[in-house]
């Protein structure tokens, strides 16, 4: 329990989130910029702020997350980096901005995976529960589908034969010569 020179009482926060003591105000701002710079696209329309939250694909976010992080990299290392789109050197900050954005929109589909990441993890769920001899058994089911294939043809001639010579006789049978 806290108590304050006021009188005022409050239950200790030792259990709850410090965000204001994890997360730096500059930081944010400065990703703030970032994205709303990146809002602009290249046809002059600006996209929604939250547009990213619809759904993109994991593997774009981890291909440029990794291309961020390398540039990030080589930039640290004294090579120049150049944005492609702007064709303008890059900053550290930057690509620090980028990065966040990648790790924030890759860590919301694992939270709360988006349409297209859902059907992904569904697709990838059903491949890790195939057996391993998923081939051999695909194998021996056409097998034996082509064995009752044949079953079924063989008794669609018999049954065939057994029409044709019925109706064959009957009709001789109700001629009058």
């Amino acid at each position: 329990m806290q108590e304050f020179s006021t009188g005022a009482t409050r239950n200790t926060d030792t259990n709850k989130f410090d965000y204001e003591g994890f997360i730096c105000p500059e930081v944010l701002h400065a990703f703030g910029e970032y994205m709303h710079e990146h809002r602009h696209q290249k046809d002059g329309s600006l996209r929604d702020s939250d547009n990213w939250q619809k759904g993109i694909p994991l593997r774009t976010y981890v291909k440029s997350l990794v291309r961020h992080v390398i540039d990030l990299w080589r930039m640290e290392r004294g090579f120049p980096v150049t944005n492609p789109d702007t064709g303008l050197p890059h900053t550290k900050l930057e690509l620090c901005a980028a990065i966040m954005f990648n790790v924030m929109g890759y860590a919301k589909e694992t939270l709360q995976p988006s349409a297209i990441n859902q059907a992904k993890n569904s697709l990838n769920t059903f491949i890790a529960m195939t057996p391993k001899n998923a081939d051999q058994l695909a194998v021996e089911g056409l097998r034996k589908a082509q064995k009752v294939q044949e079953s079924l043809d063989s008794a669609a001639r018999d049954l065939g034969e057994k029409m044709m010579g019925a109706s064959f006789t009957g009709s001789r049978q109700g001629m009058k010569l």
